[in-house]
């Protein structure tokens, strides 16, 4: 029916609006420790001279997201935002010690112009794996920003497969960002994300 029409060709523009190549590029800092600015941006241009990128994801580990004071974070959002075109995605990485910090980070990431917010696990599940905890943080995010949502999977912070499909119940999931190591564990899951939510790239 129509609605169900409408429901594949919006499922369809998501699948397409993060599918592509996405950087993510390293933060210069000065010798004090300090954002490098200029130096961010320069950098940005470099990466965005090729026209095959379709989105920049700061404040990741490779970005020093997950040691910049929130502060940093939000303006390395800004001045990323400066240099990032409109019809480039630009992704903002949130990583904090409790759900009620990540979705503060997560409300000032969308006030200093991110297009997505990229969820890394509290610490402190990523010590205990606490059942349904992992659920719950992307659960409470989704709830408190309007920002789609990209599941950060990695060694540090890796879901089994039924954790994964239960995170894939927040309907502001556009992604997952997958990084196992293990090539089974990759194809299980990524037919699991298929299953589950075939909107999800």
């Amino acid at each position: 029916n129509a609605g169900d029409q409408f429901w594949r060709g919006d499922m369809q523009q998501s699948v397409r609006a993060f599918s592509g190549v996405f950087a993510a590029p390293v933060c210069p800092l000065k010798d004090d420790q300090s954002i490098d600015e200029s130096g961010i941006e320069s950098y940005l241009r470099w990466i965005l001279s090729r026209n095959d990128v379709r989105g920049i994801v700061v404040n990741v580990n490779a970005g020093e997201g997950t040691v910049l004071e929130n502060e940093d974070r939000n303006r390395v959002i800004a001045i990323a935002r400066r240099v990032v075109p409109s019809n480039v995605k630009l992704v903002a990485g949130i990583c904090g010690n409790s759900t009620r910090e990540m979705i503060a980070q997560t409300q000032a990431a969308q006030a200093a112009g991110a297009d997505a917010a990229i969820i890394v696990p509290v610490r402190d599940w990523q010590n205990s794996r606490a059942p349904g905890h992992a659920e719950m943080l992307y659960k409470r995010v989704g709830e408190a920003t309007s920002l789609p949502l990209i599941v950060f999977q990695s060694v540090s912070a890796q879901f089994d497969t039924p954790t994964l499909v239960r995170i894939l119940d927040v309907p502001s999931i556009v992604a997952v960002k997958q990084a196992v190591p293990d090539i089974g564990l990759y194809q299980e899951q990524y037919r699991a994300i298929r299953r589950a939510r075939p909107d999800v790239s």
